[in-house]
């Protein structure tokens, strides 16, 4: 099996997979990679190849091959080509057995900011909220669109501008930072959100990073870390700024609180053109998430105006969003 698993590894990260999916039906497992945003065929394997395939990266993951019938998450690391690659391990049941989904957490060099997008006006965004020295800014939007690489980008511009204390608080660990005090939730030893939080305030910190604010005990997490002065970066699901606010306000954030604390959301798309692939970004500061909260007119720029800005400044061409959810928009005018 280990040469199997070596062979879909390395045809996953020639491709700059972000997911591998293994989903095993009643008599084969298909093996798909999520590509540029969408699903592709890989391979499929009959039985008992397949059934074997599964056991090995559960193995690997740490996933106990007794218990089939509740999700489980594991992680692994992994040599490939004499470099040490991690991958994330998620399990759930399915009708014939169970599902997984490898994601590969970081396999590339960590990008400036001045590589994330093309748009101007975005990036002179990112730039001031490394400005910035408490507060709360969400970097927003739906899986693999490349939220985890900004906030790293933003962390290493805010480091590199001065001697500060970076805690990041993660499940799991997605990218190894050696300058900052990365701490791995850990529900199964105790270490989670609620009991880390005094701990993480008595490590004096400047920044603090929160991998992804998931549900009431993280979000608390956050707007307490927030009102205590320090700078917290923090990733949320949602489709876009406005979806976020709403998003925290549903997991028990006061309007109050977002007043006091929220300086930013930035929402984020990655755009896979033939030359070259970029985020783009729609944002909301602090005067716009006043104007969210206050129920009056929100006046902002969505993804699609922020597009047709940079075409209109040369800095993009239409071309580039010829394949992406934006393109009716775009083309239909």
């Amino acid at each position: 099996m280990e040469e199997l698993l070596e062979k879909i590894l390395l045809s996953a990260l020639k491709k700059n997979v972000t997911d591998i999916h293994l989903n095993r039906m009643k008599n084969k497992t298909l093996v798909q990679f999520r590509q540029q945003g969408k699903l592709r065929p890989f391979s499929e394997y009959e039985e008992p190849e397949g059934k074997k395939l599964i056991n090995y990266i559960k193995f690997l993951g740490n996933i106990d091959l007794n218990y089939r019938l509740t999700p489980h998450t594991g992680q692994f690391e992994y040599e490939l080509n004499q470099k040490n690659y991690s991958f994330r391990v998620s399990s759930i049941p399915t009708m014939y057995s169970e599902n997984i989904v490898i994601r590969i957490l970081h396999h590339g060099r960590l990008l400036d900011i001045k590589e994330l997008t093309l748009h101007t006006k975005a990036l002179c965004t990112l730039e001031h909220i490394t400005t910035l020295k408490s507060g709360l800014v969400i970097v927003c939007g739906p899986t693999g669109e490349g939220k985890s690489t900004t906030l790293h980008a933003l962390l290493h511009r805010i480091f590199e501008k001065g001697m500060v204390h970076i805690i990041t608080m993660e499940d799991p660990i997605e990218i190894v930072e050696p300058a900052f005090v990365q701490i791995q939730m850990n529900l199964d030893t105790g270490i989670n959100f609620e009991n880390s939080l005094k701990q993480i305030l008595r490590h004096d910190p400047d920044v603090v990073m929160i991998g992804e604010i998931r549900d009431e005990s993280s979000a608390a997490l956050a707007i307490r870390c927030a009102l205590t002065g320090c700078l917290v970066l923090s990733t949320l699901h949602s489709k876009n700024c406005l979806g976020a606010i709403h998003r925290l306000k549903n997991l028990g954030v006061s309007d109050l609180d977002l007043r006091d604390t929220l300086h930013y959301v930035l929402s984020q798309r990655l755009i896979y053109s033939q030359q070259t692939s970029f985020s783009i970004y729609e944002w909301m500061d602090s005067s716009v998430v006043q104007q969210v909260l206050s129920k009056k007119t929100i006046l902002y720029k969505d993804f699609t105006e922020r597009i047709k800005e940079s075409i209109q400044i040369g800095e993009t061409s239409i071309e580039d969003y010829e394949n992406s959810e934006f393109r009716s928009a775009l083309f239909d005018d």
